[in-house]
């Protein structure tokens, strides 16, 4: 760990916030023109006379020797500094004590520090050797702080343990937020100013974040940011962590009611724990959501990739869901409606709403991927109600809700009884979506099963083109009607539409019984068609539905 001069001086701002009475002050200036300098050292400042009693200085703990390098921190009182004309030049790190003057803003001589590149004067009732034996004890804190967080690491510590110890030296109330707003970690206080559900951040306070656009866009920064606390109008600072590139947390830390930003120490004490919360996370290999972090969630994923192929795995999972390989499921697919500044949003939000799918349906599986959540539901799930009315209500109507209330389209997949059906469940889903979006535009969700011959007609129609896969006596008759000014192919449409009731289909096309009979018996003259045999009669409704509701007169 590297201390810098300003970390110290955000502790002592600290000790000055909690109110510590035997080492209350006040930091009355501050310069950091150099924030980056190492302290290694921290000696009492030389006095005039190099055989003083001070010649000998004092080191950090751990420390040998000090030599005068520029990693060297120097300790001096205001009255020493003062008579001693000269003793800090060639210093680049000072500290001044200085005792109260029982005025409420004492001047400063800045041009008293001006050749030290980082200086402080801090006001305190403590001689220069208790201030520097205290700032000692801020240097082997943090030290002791970084090694308590290593050795939990190595001795794998349960995470939990390991994030309580940011408040160590933090001394701030501060959360770890998964991405699907589940709280990894919170201090009491934390816990105490925030609405939770079951460990989670409330829907509440969740829907007033997704409405903001920054919340979004800050999902990729890979920096300390500060954010407005919607509790109550603060301000939080918040880091995020990423696992293989991929947004998976975030560390907030609450600042104080006063508190606009952290002091520059402050932030870079809050960015080191950062950085091992993250390799905690990479280390301990924690999975991003708790609640995406089981065997089924990692089975549905790897049914998807088509990465899983062993039965005897995949029945073993199941099993520690309650679920048999012979439970009735269907397969859900929602998708989000994409735009510009929109794609950052889904990022933060779909882990969130993929636990609300799985809150709403109890017997249930969210996988979430790039623009779309994968939802699948047992029916037979001892978590479900068991009779067919009780499905019916409590599988549509809440689906219907959430689509709304969630600016999303769903595609659902017939019913299933064999889970290694899974993945081709999932397609019918997806079929069912980019089918009904087209022809049914207003509706918010699609069952495949009211899509399913406009589902066999496309596959179809990616083989050979409709005139190769026409029955010929199409062609015939759309001929014929070119020529001879007639409508045979027409009639022949509405004959097979209405089931080969001639008096039906004569009242479609507004002419006599008498005369259509005419029409059909020229079909047959002209196509030699035997609409007594059912693969043919099947073959020409295929044939019209290939060609579309614009019927093509070739």
């Amino acid at each position: 760990m590297k201390i810098t001069m300003d970390m110290l001086a955000f502790l002592l701002q600290e000790k000055e916030r909690v109110d510590e009475p035997e080492q209350a002050g006040r930091i009355l200036y501050a310069r950091f023109d150099v924030p980056d300098r190492e302290v290694r050292h921290i000696r009492l400042l030389p006095g005039r006379s190099e055989a003083g009693p001070r010649s000998g200085g004092h080191v950090a703990p751990g420390c040998k020797s000090a030599p005068e390098t520029d990693d060297t921190l120097y300790v001096t009182d205001s009255e020493d500094f003062l008579r001693a004309d000269g003793c800090g030049r060639g210093k680049r790190q000072l500290i001044v004590a200085r005792k109260p003057s029982g005025s409420s803003g004492p001047e400063v001589d800045q041009s008293l520090f001006r050749e030290a590149e980082n200086c402080l004067v801090y006001e305190t009732e403590m001689d220069e050797q208790m201030f520097m034996e205290c700032l000692q004890d801020l240097m082997q804190e943090l030290l002791q702080w970084e090694l308590s967080l290593t050795n939990g690491i190595l001795t794998l510590a349960s995470a939990e343990e390991l994030f309580s110890l940011g408040r160590q030296v933090l001394r701030r109330d501060y959360a770890i937020v998964d991405v699907d707003m589940k709280l990894a970690y919170c201090t009491e206080g934390y816990a105490k100013s925030r609405q939770l559900t079951d460990g989670r951040l409330s829907e509440e306070l969740f829907q007033s974040l997704v409405s903001r656009r920054d919340f979004h866009e800050v999902a990729a920064e890979r920096k300390s940011f500060y954010f407005t606390n919607l509790q109550d109008g603060g301000r939080i600072i918040c880091h995020n962590i990423f696992a293989g590139g991929q947004y998976i947390s975030r560390l907030v830390m609450l600042l104080g009611k006063e508190e606009e930003t952290l002091q520059s120490g402050g932030v870079r004490l809050f960015e080191f724990f950062a950085k091992q919360v993250q390799f905690i996370y990479s280390h301990m290999n924690l999975m991003q959501g708790h609640h995406s972090a089981d065997n089924m969630h990692s089975l549905c994923r790897s049914l998807l990739a088509g990465t899983m192929t062993d039965p005897a795995v995949q029945k073993a999972v199941l099993r520690t869901y309650e679920w048999d390989s012979g439970h009735r499921f269907t397969a859900v697919v929602l998708r989000f409606f994409s735009g510009d500044g929109w794609d950052p949003q889904l990022l933060t939000t779909l882990p969130f709403l993929a636990v609300q799918l799985e809150r709403l349906y109890q017997g249930s599986c969210a996988v979430q991927s790039e623009k779309e959540i994968v939802l699948v539901v047992n029916f037979d799930s001892p978590a479900q109600p068991g009779t067919d009315s009780s499905l019916q209500k409590g599988f549509w109507q809440p689906l219907a809700y959430f689509v709304r209330d969630n600016m999303c389209k769903a595609g659902i997949s017939p019913a299933f009884s064999d889970f290694s059906r899974f993945t081709d469940a999932v397609k019918a889903a997806r079929a069912a979506l980019e089918i009904g979006t087209v022809r049914d535009p207003d509706f918010w969700y699609y069952r495949f099963d009211d899509y399913r011959l406009s589902f066999v007609v496309t596959e179809l129609q990616k083989t050979l083109s409709p005139q190769m896969l026409c029955h010929p006596a199409l062609d015939i008759l759309a001929a014929y009607d070119r020529e001879h000014s007639a409508d045979l192919f027409e009639t022949l449409r509405m004959f097979l539409l209405c089931n080969m009731n001639m008096t039906t289909a004569a009242g479609k096309l507004f002419i006599h019984r008498t005369s259509f009979c005419r029409r059909m018996n020229q079909v047959l003259a002209l196509t030699k068609l035997n609409l007594d045999d059912p693969d043919t009669v099947f073959s020409l409704q295929l044939s019209y539905r290939l060609i579309g509701p614009e019927i093509e007169r070739r």
